[in-house]
């Protein structure tokens, strides 16, 4: 994630868009396509304790990315 931000910025910066993407990238980078895994789920959880699945997960990472 940090080299794919390192990367955006380089791009932008050089007046370069980000967009498209492709399905392989997002898997990798996008956290509602990564919501069974361990380190979503823990950040999930310190928004909302009762994140407990797969769908606790992705709704809690909805809300929060509503508070943003």
């Amino acid at each position: 994630l940090a080299q794919y931000q390192a990367d955006c910025i380089a791009l932008r910066a050089r007046g370069d868009i980000t967009l498209p993407s492709s399905i392989a990238l997002e898997q990798k980078i996008n956290p509602f396509l990564r919501s069974r895994e361990s380190t979503v789920a823990d950040a999930a959880q310190q928004f909302d304790p009762t994140a407990v699945d797969t769908l606790g997960v992705f709704t809690a990472i909805r809300q929060w990315k509503n508070q943003f």
